[in-house]
């Protein structure tokens, strides 16, 4: 297929396992004080865009709006982790990035069966890796390195099934 009319593919994704540096600097210090605890957890996501639904591009028209969607949130993301500044504040800023990327994605109006099942897997993948993210701010707040560990256990292992399902979704959308 001629790639200047197939979707793009989502993007290099290894801005998630920063949050571990951040981990142990918030492990380390024991949370921040600062504006972290201030930010709100929901930074109004944008709006999804509307994939297409027309029979003869559904398939084509669908990845490129998912593909689009997972690929401005690793944007943000990367962008976030390319200019640390407060390691509470910044962890902040990437779970609520990816918060609204698995909302954004789950807006999306699909009708593809298979990405709609991708679709349900990256918005669990996505909220999965935001609850750690905002669990292991508060554990840093309240000092607790056994429930700062937890967390970050759980977002290993989010952040594990990233890739694969990337991959799996980039393979579909480029058969």
């Amino acid at each position: 297929m001629d790639q200047s009319v197939c979707p793009g593919k989502i993007t290099n994704r290894r801005a998630w396992p920063l949050l571990a540096a951040f981990v142990f600097a918030l492990g380390a210090c024991g949370g921040s004080s600062g504006a972290a605890g201030e930010a709100p957890r929901d930074p109004g996501a944008e709006a999804a865009p509307k994939a297409g639904a027309e029979a003869s591009g559904a398939t084509h028209q669908e990845c490129e709006a998912f593909i689009g969607v997972v690929n401005m949130g690793v944007t943000k993301i990367e962008e976030i982790a390319s200019a640390p500044q407060d390691p509470a504040t910044d962890l902040l800023r990437m779970a609520d990035t990816m918060n609204a990327v698995a909302d954004a994605c789950s807006k999306l109006e699909l009708t593809v069966p298979e990405l709609l099942a991708f679709q349900k897997r990256y918005h669990a993948m996505g909220k999965k890796m935001a609850k750690a993210a905002y669990d292991m701010i508060d554990a840093a707040k309240a000092k607790d390195k056994a429930q700062v560990e937890s967390a970050q256990k759980r977002l290993d292992e989010a952040t594990r099934e990233e890739d694969p399902l990337v991959d799996q979704i980039n393979a579909f959308c480029h058969q």
